[in-house]
C-alpha cells in the first residue's frame, strides 16, 4: 500500500512540474515577443487567416513593358518583372505565395510554386 502511495505522489509531482515548466516556457516566450514588439494574438490570428485561405489574389498591372503584382483584396505590391512567368518565381521566392490566380488582360493565369500558366478553363489530363 506504501508503495502505491508513493508511485502516485511521483506521478503527482512529476505531472505538477511539467506543468509549471510549460507556464515558465511560455512566459519566457511571451516576455521575449513583447521585447521585440510581436503582438502575440496578431500574429497568431494572421497566421490562422493565411492558413484558411492558402490561394492568394492578385491581379497585374502593366505599364510600358513592365508588369506590377498587387494583392487584389488590398492593393499591395509584391514585386515586379518583364514576363508572367518572372512574376510568378519572384512571389514565390520573395513573398512565398506559393499558390495564386492572377488577373492580367481580361486573362487568368494560375501561379503555381513559382510556375505561371493561362486558365483556358480546359481539363489537362
Amino acid at each position: 500500500m506504501e508503495t502505491i502511495l508513493l508511485i502516485c505522489i511521483f506521478i503527482i509531482g512529476y505531472v505538477l512540474g511539467q506543468i509549471r515548466a510549460m507556464m515558465k516556457i511560455g512566459n519566457i516566450i511571451r516576455e521575449a515577443a513583447d521585447n521585440a514588439g510581436i503582438d502575440l494574438e496578431e500574429e497568431l490570428e494572421r497566421r490562422k487567416q493565411k492558413l484558411a485561405n492558402p490561394v492568394k489574389k492578385l491581379e497585374v498591372e502593366q505599364i510600358n513593358d513592365i508588369l506590377y503584382l498587387y494583392e487584389r483584396d488590398t492593393n499591395d505590391f509584391i514585386c515586379q518583372a518583364n514576363s508572367m512567368e518572372d512574376l510568378a518565381k519572384l512571389a514565390n521566392e520573395y513573398k512565398n505565395i506559393a499558390l495564386a490566380t492572377v488577373i492580367h488582360d481580361n486573362k487568368v493565369f494560375m501561379f503555381s510554386h513559382g510556375v505561371a500558366k493561362e486558365y483556358t478553363g480546359q481539363h489537362e489530363s
